[in-house]
């Protein structure tokens, strides 16, 4: 898959990525942060 669609609220003073395709998440301080961290869960998920 070429591209996931993510979605990115903001929950307690913190940024979560939520990945539709596959339920995979990432928080951070800030949104960079979230999408940083998601792309490491989806990277692992796929080894």
């Amino acid at each position: 898959m070429d591209f996931y669609t993510t979605v990115l609220p903001k929950s307690a003073g913190y940024w979560v990525a939520l990945c539709l395709e596959n339920g995979l998440v990432g928080q951070g301080i800030n949104q960079e942060a979230a999408i940083k961290q998601l792309k490491e869960a989806i990277h692992t998920d796929l080894i």
